[in-house]
């Protein structure tokens, strides 16, 4: 959704101005006009600039003059489509007028909602209105998403509870006609505060959905009710009354603990396409942690069979669409040392402590196991923070206080993750599919730690800039131990992958920057490229060789999983550490949920990367056997961009070489320079053009040739040799479990 603040005393002061102005500007005309007819008109153009167009209905039996047409194709245009005036003083005096009108129009927006007690202000106190994303800010759409919602919203809500007893309301509509019409609005503050107060307190709202929940006889019905009341619910969280909403809801379980409200609770808050407000999650949060989730009562309905029962499962999920809440949450009021680092207050330490002290696994027996857990949401929260990490300098070149600040909490937040749920109170085996991919997030988020676990280092830091996770306790053994256990899932390593590759490219770019790029630079970078490639690749083949010895019955069927997981972590780190995320995303419409630093956040995985997964497959990019990963030598994708990047970075220079390479479908040349150097699409590298150009240099870059060319591309080949075996070994070598 769209926010527009609009501060009232500021705008009243700006509405006046502009009305002096049109004042003094339809003066000017009148006097100017006045003189002109005083003269008989002596400049024409000065009475076509200063005439007054007459206001009037054009029908059949009086048509108007061209030059009045004129005027009226000019006035009929509304300033609020973004259209234009023709520049008449007249019309434009007039054009002004209605850009009064309609910034008055919006103030008065603000004005009727305070009025009926519902204020839509943002975080930091400016009120303002809400407009879906892609809606034009139009006075009309302002009064329909605003003013016009609260009474829709009063409507609706007392329809569906009607309905919701009786089966009709006393308007005639189903709850299921109720359902469809409040998608207009769902997302609306203004409509969710209001809806939320008209159904009453915090329990009416829980029972409200209970009782849709028993009325049904189907599932899907109970979670089309979920969704709209959960979009309600985030709207009116955005309000300013928001934090004091937290309260309330979390007050209500605290009074009546049973299933039925924290599982109705969890689903409401968990609904994936939804956004509370900071101070809403926050507050709860505070409140439910203090519950013990094995005082929970059994309940009666439906959902308590489809979601956690644990208070705080919901809130902590719902942090994972709002980063800045998790961030807040997880890390507190804390500051910054000398050094760099986090130093949470006591509130983030009780907290911490609180989470790793509790019962995650408390409701595995109830039924439906494959329902979310709360740990789902604790790890939504930390991959949702983790997602501010490593920030990108501002405009000036530097990194701004307020995000080495959250860096720092960032980096506090991951350590505690990764700390966590790679210590003992896990193992593998419980790990969900979501926890998986909430914790690969943090790891993708965490690409020179992966890299300086790859590289077989006695710690994760590596001395560069920035906080690192070893401050926090994470080490080595931690980092293999957390890939180790969502080893098993291609989504999580496709996203681990993601982010490890791109922090590879972006240091391989800035190796490769300089005037007088350097072979050894490109090599020792992409040796570390293909340190972490195998450092992962091989974590993920133990992984599947490990559930393989205990589910034989199902060895087969994970062998094919392993080898599709491995082929496409070996491709996607190879091919994005090469030729970066940018290279598949760009024009897009922003497939990976990146942040301007490229720092994956939830969700990492969209369309566009699973899209590549599926690219690189159906080319039939190279990959290894994971069968034989510990003696085959290294895949030629990641040989054959290596010697490309050599080639787009003028290393390779040998005219002979040059040549032979363009009799390669690889090679690229410029047909406006023939005698170019050619280069090479590291992107669009099939597994087929890859065996190719292992072969060219190979036969082709010879003695018989320029000797540095062959021997740039031969410290190349040792380099990522070196750097595969080194990765393979920290892996076998690193405590997993």
């Amino acid at each position: 959704m769209t926010f527009i603040k609009l501060d009232p005393n500021l705008m009243q002061g700006l509405i006046k101005n502009l009305e002096s102005y049109a004042d003094e500007a339809e003066r000017a005309r009148s006097n100017i006009h006045s003189s002109s007819v005083n003269n008989s008109h002596p400049v024409p153009e000065v009475d076509d600039a200063t005439y007054l167009p007459a206001i009037f209905t054009v029908t059949s039996a009086d048509a108007p003059t061209s030059r009045m047409m004129d005027t009226l194709n000019s006035m009929s245009i509304n300033s609020n489509t973004g259209s234009s005036y023709n520049t008449t003083m007249g019309a434009t005096i007039n054009a002004l007028g209605e850009v009064i009108d309609g910034l008055q129009e919006r103030l008065q927006v603000i004005i009727d909602l305070n009025t009926d007690g519902i204020s839509t202000t943002s975080s930091d106190g400016v009120p303002g209105y809400y407009l879906p994303d892609g809606t034009a800010d139009t006075v009309e759409n302002v009064k329909s998403y605003n003013t016009e919602a609260v009474a829709i919203a009063r409507a609706d809500a007392d329809a569906l509870t009607q309905a919701a007893a009786d089966g009709k309301a006393d308007d005639g509509r189903t709850v299921d006609e109720v359902l469809a019409s409040m998608a207009t609005y769902q997302d609306s503050p203004a409509y969710g505060a209001t809806f939320v107060t008209e159904v009453g307190d915090a329990q009416a709202y829980l029972d409200l959905v209970h009782d849709i929940d028993r009325a049904y006889n189907y599932p899907y019905q109970s979670e089309a009710a979920v969704s709209a009341l959960g979009h309600v619910l985030g709207a009116a969280s955005q309000t300013r009354g928001g934090d004091d909403l937290g309260m309330q809801f979390a007050a209500a379980i605290v009074e009546s603990p049973v299933a039925d409200n924290t599982a109705i609770f969890n689903a409401l808050t968990s609904q994936s396409d939804v956004v509370y407000g900071s101070g809403f999650l926050t507050k709860a949060s505070d409140v439910l942690l203090q519950l013990d989730p094995t005082q929970v009562h059994d309940g009666t309905s439906y959902l308590t069979t489809r979601y956690s029962h644990d208070p705080v499962a919901g809130v902590l999920a719902a942090m994972g669409n709002n980063p800045d809440a998790a961030l807040r949450y997880l890390s507190g009021n804390g500051s910054v040392d000398g050094d760099g680092n986090w130093v949470p207050d006591d509130k983030a330490r009780q907290r911490w402590e609180k989470l790793t002290s509790r019962d995650w696994d408390c409701d595995f027996t109830m039924p439906a196991s494959d329902k979310p857990t709360a740990a789902d949401g604790l790890t939504s929260a930390v991959a949702a923070a983790s997602s501010f990490r490593n920030p990108g300098p501002g405009e000036d070149g530097a990194v701004s206080s307020d995000a080495a600040q959250r860096d720092a909490a960032a980096t506090y937040t991951s350590g505690m993750g990764v700390d966590y749920f790679s210590g003992d109170s896990w193992s593998r085996d419980e790990f969900t599919d979501t926890m998986k991919h909430n914790l690969a997030v943090v790891v993708a988020n965490s690409p020179e730690e992966v890299a300086a676990a790859a590289a077989g280092n006695a710690e994760v830091s590596t001395g560069g800039e920035g906080p690192s996770l070893a401050r926090w306790g994470v080490t080595p053994t931690d980092m293999s131990t957390m890939i180790f256990r969502f080893g098993d899932s291609q989504d999580a390593m496709t996203v681990a992958s993601t982010g490890v590759g791109d922090y590879h490219h972006r240091r391989i770019e800035e190796a490769m920057s300089t005037d007088d790029p350097d072979q050894s630079n490109l090599g020792d970078e992409y040796e570390q490229l293909a340190t972490s490639s195998s450092y992962l690749t091989e974590l993920s083949r133990m992984r599947y060789d490990e559930d393989m010895k205990a589910d034989s019955r199902h060895a087969e069927d994970l062998k094919k999983s392993r080898d599709t997981t491995v082929g496409t972590i070996t491709s996607l780190v190879a091919t994005i550490g090469s030729a970066g995320v940018g290279a598949f995303t760009d024009g897009v419409g922003a497939p990976l949920a990146y942040n301007s630093i490229v720092t994956v956040a939830k969700p990492a995985v969209t369309s566009a990367i699973s899209g590549l997964v599926g690219q690189l497959s159906s080319s039939g990019t190279q990959v290894i056997d994971p069968s034989k990963a510990s003696t085959q030598p290294v895949p030629n994708l990641l040989l054959a961009q290596a010697y490309g990047d050599a080639m787009n970075h003028g290393l390779l220079t040998d005219p002979s070489t040059l040549t032979t390479a363009k009799d390669h479908d690889w090679a690229v040349s410029d047909p406006d320079h023939p005698d170019a150097a050619p280069t090479m699409d590291i992107a669009g590298l099939t597994r087929g053009q890859a065996d190719d150009m292992t072969a060219w240099k190979k036969n082709s870059v010879t003695n018989e040739n320029d000797l540095n060319d062959l021997r740039v591309l031969n410290e190349i080949s040792h380099s990522i040799n070196d750097g595969w075996g080194n990765g393979r070994d920290a892996a076998s070598d690193a405590r997993t479990n």
